[in-house]
């Protein structure tokens, strides 16, 4: 998804902080952003409505190549600063940890 579609606001200029509290890699479901995608304006958005989704509405985007994405693998106390517009999402956490 993209923050810009939750935050309703004219202009599209706010960064997002994602600060680790746990390890968050591959197996965790670390956060993963596709390069470049900020470039390209708001994305069609689907609301999926997953219940087991951590999101007030779960959104998916289909016109996107997840073959670019790239992981965000972080130890706790670090994070990661994207601006509002990037396409990012996570997979599932299947660690034996919170994320």
């Amino acid at each position: 998804h993209q923050d810009s579609t939750y935050y309703g606001l004219s202009e599209r200029a706010t960064l997002s902080v994602w600060y680790a509290f746990s390890p968050s890699n591959v197996e965790s479901g670390c956060m993963r952003f596709i390069p470049g995608t900020h470039d390209k304006g708001l994305y069609d958005h689907d609301e999926t409505g997953d219940a087991d989704n951590l999101l007030m509405k779960g959104q998916t985007i289909h016109d996107v190549d997840e073959g670019k994405a790239v992981d965000v693998i972080l130890q706790p106390g670090e994070f990661s600063i994207h601006h509002e517009a990037v396409v990012h999402g996570s997979n599932p956490n299947k660690a034996d940890h919170p994320r």
